[in-house]
């Protein structure tokens, strides 16, 4: 999603669930790096009911978290 569009989606959020999106920075994540991405099972999931309009439309990928965020600086290799 765009910042926008996570700005849109985070005004739901309360003292009980928040959105939980995150921001793709891998270079390797090409043309969605500086989006934002919140899990798919979001959508299945009744506690995250709130959320169901806004993220639906949305698109959806199929990726691993390393493909869009780095690793934890303990886990980078220089």
């Amino acid at each position: 999603m765009t910042p926008d569009q996570r700005a849109r989606a985070t005004v739901l959020n309360d003292r009980n669930a928040m959105l939980g999106s995150r921001r793709i920075v891998n270079e390797k994540a090409g043309e969605l790096v500086g989006k934002w991405v919140a899990p798919a099972r979001l959508l299945e999931d009744p506690d995250y009911e709130r959320w169901h309009e806004r993220l639906s439309p949305l698109p959806r990928i199929v990726a691993e978290g390393d493909d869009l965020f780095e690793p934890p600086a303990s886990e980078q290799i220089d």
